[in-house]
């Protein structure tokens, strides 16, 4: 009898066993999918819906690698397993199995496979153009890419946001040079995706600038670099990559400020710079002399700088902000403003010739620090009111007042070191729609349909309008001898200041400087000369007929000629 019951029982022990790796598993090998391509790391994704008995793990081989996958989670019907096998090493091209095993907590297994090709993806490279690169009059785009067997390179130009050139080369690199309108202006970029026959792609992208002022007449570039921030004292700053240059007066070499890195480049804030006579100054630096130095600077003009500092008195008690103008060339500091409360803002102007123009915390009021000292408020802007765009030169401050729920209907205001005397109430889109330069003062005023026209200001007080068009005119550009730049219905004129005709000198342009005996003008990468005093021929003919040049004028001997 006791023989015959262990006998039974190791039958039931055998069906039990049986019945157990017996059971089901449900799963489905989501990625890599049959046949696809992998690079070195192999990403794998397991959706396990059921098994009979409580599931343990959930394993993935091959080539003697192996990952126990983790649970990512319930999907809606099924749960997510995923894990990642490095395979770099294996040789490219070939196929191999990934092997799947679930595996239950009675030790049950099922397993699946799924074939895969180890590949890694192509890398792509532009070559040309190099970031910053302006397109103008052409632009050649050489790319390079690796990749196994066949891949597609397709390229894509667009100007600001506008596609304007694609392209696409099956296996073979591109090489090719597009012509682009001369209407097209602005940023843009070069953008390169290689794809190999499994799918798998790289991208790369290439900045760009359009600069539509190359096809301007009147305009001559005489240098194009980096992205140039100032010119002056015959030498240009820069910014390219990612430091800043001082190029040379004849523009041949140029030199690295070291111990500073531009934060970004090209598409995003380049710090605000200016060249000084001693070398240059930017937002928290200066470099003079040939030494890099800090301070929390807030204006700059000529060999000047402001910045602000708390101080404290130990003796009576208290603390405040105190603004200072710092000489950058004998390295010493004057102090111009003392406040006990509101603490001075950045937003200060600095005039070559040594004053400041500056402000209460709250802008409230405007100060100013005269040429041979002395500091006291000129102006104030209670609320409803603000203060516009200001503009120094030496003690003589021009500014304009407008209310906060219309900031564009302006007061503009004069003032020549003791007295305040309104020039012009008007309304403008422009921010800073006037311009001093020496002893004149352009600036707008309604003219009888309240189109805006353009009346410049002399040193005896004597207001003279020097625009007459029935549309609106906005100045450019004011030399100390009263000539101006100003811009009519998407042109830009130049005017004499003892002439009533203006010259039309193509389309409008960006605002404009007069610097060295010459017109100048910055876009991007870069400074052009603006040749206000050539002749342009306007038709086939004979030299000395005035049909044949602009405004009816035969050149003078020697004259500039376009």
């Amino acid at each position: 009898m006791t023989k015959l019951l262990a006998f039974l029982f190791t039958i039931t022990i055998g069906c039990a066993a049986h019945k157990a790796t017996a059971q089901s598993f449900t799963f489905t090998i989501a990625s890599p999918v049959a046949n696809s391509a992998s690079d070195s790391v192999l990403n794998i994704n397991v959706r396990y819906y059921t098994s009979t008995y409580e599931l343990l793990r959930i394993t993935a081989v091959t080539e003697g690698r192996m990952d126990t996958l983790s649970n990512a989670g319930n999907a809606g019907g099924y749960f997510n397993f995923n894990g990642s096998i490095n395979i770099a090493g294996l040789i490219q091209g070939n196929t191999y199995t990934l092997r799947v095993t679930c595996r239950d907590v009675l030790g049950n297994e099922q397993s699946d496979s799924v074939n895969y090709k180890y590949i890694n993806p192509p890398i792509a490279t532009i070559i040309s153009p190099v970031p910053g690169t302006d397109i103008w009059p052409s632009l050649r785009i050489k790319t390079s890419h690796t990749g196994f067997d066949t891949c597609t390179s397709t390229v894509r130009v667009a100007i600001n946001s506008n596609t304007v050139f694609t392209y696409t080369a099956v296996f073979a690199d591109i090489d090719t040079t597009i012509m682009l309108s001369n209407s097209l202006n602005g940023t843009g970029n070069v953008a390169l995706t290689v794809m190999d026959k499994w799918g798998q792609s790289s991208s790369v992208n290439s900045n760009i600038l359009a600069d539509n002022y190359h096809s301007y007449p009147y305009l001559t570039p005489v240098y194009t670099g980096g992205k140039i921030l100032d010119y002056n004292y015959n030498k240009i700053l820069e910014s390219k990559n990612r430091l800043f240059y001082i190029v040379d007066s004849g523009f041949q070499t140029s030199s690295a400020i070291p111990g500073y890195a531009i934060p970004s480049y090209l598409g995003t804030t380049i710090p605000a710079a200016q060249l000084t006579p001693y070398g240059a100054i930017w937002n928290g630096y200066e470099w003079t002399n040939g030494v890099l130095l800090t301070h929390s600077y807030s204006g700059y003009g000529g060999p000047y700088a402001t910045y602000k500092a708390i101080w404290y008195d130990t003796i009576f008690g208290g603390s405040g902000y105190a603004l200072y103008r710092r000489d950058l060339g004998t390295r010493t500091n004057i102090e111009i403003n003392h406040n006990y409360d509101l603490p001075q803002t950045d937003a200060t102007k600095v005039d070559p010739r040594g004053s400041v123009i500056f402000y209460n915390g709250d802008y409230s009021a405007m100060g100013r620090y005269k040429v041979n000292g002395g500091s006291n408020y000129i102006a104030s802007a209670n609320p409803p009111y603000v203060f516009g765009g200001s503009l120094l030169y030496g003690d003589t401050v021009i500014y304009s007042i407008a209310r906060v729920e219309n900031p564009t209907s302006s007061s503009i205001y004069f003032n020549n070191g003791i007295n305040n005397t309104i020039l012009s109430q008007f309304n403008s889109s422009t921010s800073a729609p006037y311009r001093i330069a020496g002893t004149y003062i352009a600036f707008p005023k309604s003219g009888t349909t309240n189109q805006k026209q353009i009346w410049l200001r002399d040193s005896t007080g004597n207001s003279v309008q020097r625009t007459f068009f029935g549309t609106d005119s906005y100045v450019i550009g004011l030399n100390a001898e009263g000539d101006i730049l100003f811009n009519n219905s998407n042109k830009c004129y130049y005017l004499k200041k003892d002439s009533i005709n203006p010259k039309e000198i193509g389309t409008a342009l960006s605002p404009a400087s007069y610097k060295e005996n010459a017109w100048y003008i910055v876009k991007d990468n870069t400074l052009y000369t603006i040749a206000v005093n050539a002749y342009r021929s306007i038709a086939a003919g004979n030299w000395s007929n005035p049909a044949s040049w602009e405004g009816n004028t035969v050149p003078l001997p020697n004259a500039d000629v376009i």
